[in-house]
C-alpha cells in the first residue's frame, strides 16, 4: 500500500488506527442466554521502541502463561456478540463485571465455565448459571460451537494474518472482527467520517492505553510513546466510545 500511494508506512498504520477508531462497541442488551468465555493473546508490545521481546505472538498457551496473557471476554447471545478486552493477567470478577454489567438482564442465564471469577460474578449480579463443557452435551451444542468457532477465527486472523497485534490496539481490532464478521464495516460512510471523538481516541491513544494497565491490569506500563498532538483535547471521549 505504502508503494503505491507513496507514502510512508507510519502514515498508513495512523490511517488504519483513525478508521478503527471510528468502530466504537455497538450499544446492546444480551437475551436471555448469554454464552461467555475468553480468549488468550500474549501480551504484546509490538511497535514499542526499548522493551524486550515487544512482539510475542503465536503459539501454544498454558496455565502458566496467565500472567502474560491480555485477556479479551467474549460473549454472544442469539442476536448479538461482543469481544471486549478485559485485562492483562489473571481475570478476575471485578474484570467481568466493568465488562458485562449492564449488558445482562437480572433474567438471564450465563453459560460459562465454572472457574472462580464467573461464579462470583454470576453470584454477584444473581443469575442463572449452566457450565459450558456440560450445555455442549445438550441442544445447545450447535450454537457453542459456533461461538467457539468464531473465538477461534479471531485468535488465527490476529496470530497468523496480522503476525500479532500489539495490546495497545487490540479493541480495536476486536472491533473490527465483529463489523467485518457481519458486514456493517464502511470506512468511508458520512457516519464515521463525522465521528469527532475518533480523532481524540488516535491522539490520546497512549494515556488511554496507560491508564488500562495500571488500573485494570497486572502488566508494568513502560517505554512510552513521545508523539503529541496539541488538539487532542479539543474534543470529549464518552465512556462507551473508550476503547476499553
Amino acid at each position: 500500500m505504502c508503494e503505491r500511494l507513496k507514502i510512508a508506512p507510519l502514515t498508513a498504520f495512523d490511517w488504519r488506527h483513525k478508521i478503527l477508531a471510528s468502530l466504537s462497541p455497538e450499544e446492546f442488551t444480551f437475551g436471555r442466554e448469554v454464552i461467555c468465555d475468553d480468549l488468550w493473546l500474549r501480551f504484546s508490545r509490538k511497535g514499542r521502541k526499548g522493551v524486550e521481546n515487544p512482539r510475542k505472538h503465536g503459539g501454544k498457551i498454558t496455565l502458566a502463561d496467565d500472567k502474560n496473557c491480555s485477556k479479551t471476554v467474549t460473549s454472544t447471545d442469539e442476536t448479538a456478540s461482543m469481544f471486549r478486552l478485559a485485562t492483562v493477567g489473571k481475570l478476575r470478577e471485578k474484570h467481568l463485571l466493568k465488562v458485562l454489567c449492564g449488558r445482562i438482564k437480572p433474567e438471564s442465564k450465563i453459560i460459562s465455565s465454572s472457574r472462580n471469577c464467573y461464579l462470583g460474578f454470576v453470584k454477584k449480579m444473581s443469575l442463572n448459571h449452566d457450565d459450558l463443557k456440560n450445555a455442549k452435551q445438550t441442544k445447545k451444542a450447535i450454537k457453542i460451537n459456533r461461538f467457539i468457532g468464531m473465538n477461534k477465527d479471531l485468535k488465527l486472523w490476529i496470530n497468523h494474518k496480522l503476525y500479532g497485534v500489539s495490546t495497545k490496539y487490540l479493541q480495536q481490532y476486536n472491533n473490527f472482527y465483529l463489523f467485518s464478521l457481519f458486514c456493517r464495516f464502511d470506512p468511508l460512510g458520512k457516519y464515521s467520517l463525522n465521528l469527532k471523538f475518533v480523532w481524540r481516541i488516535f491522539t490520546d491513544m497512549e494515556n488511554i492505553y496507560r491508564n488500562f494497565i495500571t488500573q485494570q491490569t497486572t502488566a508494568v506500563y513502560s517505554a512510552p510513546t513521545k508523539r503529541k498532538w496539541k488538539t487532542t483535547n479539543l474534543y470529549f471521549i464518552r465512556n462507551n466510545n473508550v476503547p476499553y
